[in-house]
């Protein structure tokens, strides 16, 4: 394998991904490049690059042999709304799981509905939004409709491995890909953190081979396409006036004597597909009432759409920007580097891209000084 030409001649590539195959030194090398830019701060990133080409060696040989050898992640705990337990690959299985997304992804995302929204290229929160809103706003009957909202318990750790492997074996042929996305599937296992959430007869007791790592690049991919199915089904055979899904959280809009028949079909593909729906996790309301979703809470007022934060997000929001005036008064006669200053705004900065497509963006932030308006 000719990988010295790359190394000795860093030239940027424009690949054509759609065409590139999956085992070869173009997709090992734009790999690496990848996983290095969320690592590269990091030693084992440093330590991998000492020895670089031969890592990637490595990594061509094992692959090519069927010898590749995924090592276990590394588990921390983060809590925000919830909390998640996040699983970190070795940086050389990053390198791995960006190789199975470059080839992955452009296949497998054709497969999806343009409802399927996160983890997609242009399709992430705040385009799911400005989705909603805007079939919202071209409705005429507005005011009698109603909206369905399903989530799924568990969602990442209750993916069934035999039958994410065989709904994703259907678009891929390369052997090499197709022993390497089977060997990241086998390389997670749901621990029985969440046993006792679960009746000891329910599919998700029953199934030991289950659940994708969050936190991992692929396992978002084959998430989101795991549901895509259920997607089609819903938009070719109930056709809603308005449907949206993000991740496992989907949101139908029409009549509510439709939405209350259709219910039961959706609940029970995703029964078929060995996944759980608590009762209380269904809710079916009037959009005037308002639709609470990710954070976001839409509400129909005198035919008008109007967007809000919920107060929950709110309430988090004031308490950072607390913290910060209060860091701010403290450093008046104190000087701070500029990654320090790049801190502080981060923290504003990650609650306040919540607010920017809603109806009251404006009154918030007006009246905050002009660093942190920026």
């Amino acid at each position: 394998m000719a990988l010295g030409c790359f190394l000795a001649y860093p030239v940027f590539f424009l690949w054509v991904i759609t065409t590139m195959q999956f085992l070869s030194s173009e997709n090992l090398m734009i790999s690496y490049k990848n996983a290095l830019k969320s690592r590269k701060n990091k030693y084992e990133a440093y330590e991998f690059k000492q020895q670089l080409e031969t890592n990637l060696q490595n990594i061509y040989r094992n692959i090519q042999n069927r010898t590749y050898i995924h090592w276990k992640y590394r588990t921390f705990t983060l809590s925000d709304s919830k909390k998640r337990y996040i699983s970190s690959p070795t940086f050389c299985d990053h390198i791995f799981h960006h190789m199975i997304y470059n080839i992955c992804y452009p296949v497998l995302d054709k497969r999806m509905v343009y409802n399927s929204f996160a983890t997609r290229k242009g399709k992430w929160l705040h385009q799911w939004l400005h989705y909603v809103v805007k079939k919202l706003k071209t409705e005429k009957n507005i005011q009698n409709l109603y909206f369905l909202k399903i989530d799924i318990s568990k969602y990442f750790y209750s993916i069934d491995h035999s039958l994410l492997k065989e709904k994703i074996s259907k678009h891929i042929h390369q052997k090499d890909l197709i022993y390497s996305i089977e060997s990241v599937i086998n390389g997670y296992q749901t621990s029985s953190i969440f046993d006792n959430l679960f009746d000891s007869q329910s599919h998700y007791q029953q199934i030991k081979e289950k659940g994708v790592p969050i936190g991992a690049l692929y396992s978002q991919l084959f998430a989101n396409f795991f549901l895509s199915e259920i997607d089609w089904y819903i938009v070719q055979e109930l056709k809603p006036k308005v449907y949206a899904r993000y991740m496992d959280d989907f949101l139908l809009i029409d009549t509510k004597e439709n939405l209350l028949s259709w219910q039961f079909y959706i609940i029970q593909k995703l029964k078929d597909h060995h996944l759980t729906v608590i009762p209380r996790k269904v809710q079916i309301n009037t959009i005037s009432h308002g639709i609470p979703f990710l954070g976001f809470k839409i509400i129909e007022n005198n035919w008008k759409v109007k967007v809000f934060v919920n107060g929950k997000n709110k309430r988090k929001f004031w308490k950072t920007l607390d913290k910060v005036q209060e860091y701010i008064t403290k450093s008046e006669n104190t000087y701070y580097t500029r990654e320090e200053q790049q801190r502080i705004l981060s923290v504003v900065e990650s609650r306040k891209w919540l607010f920017k497509h809603t109806d009251v963006y404006e009154n918030i932030f007006k009246n905050l000084p002009e660093n942190l308006q920026k």
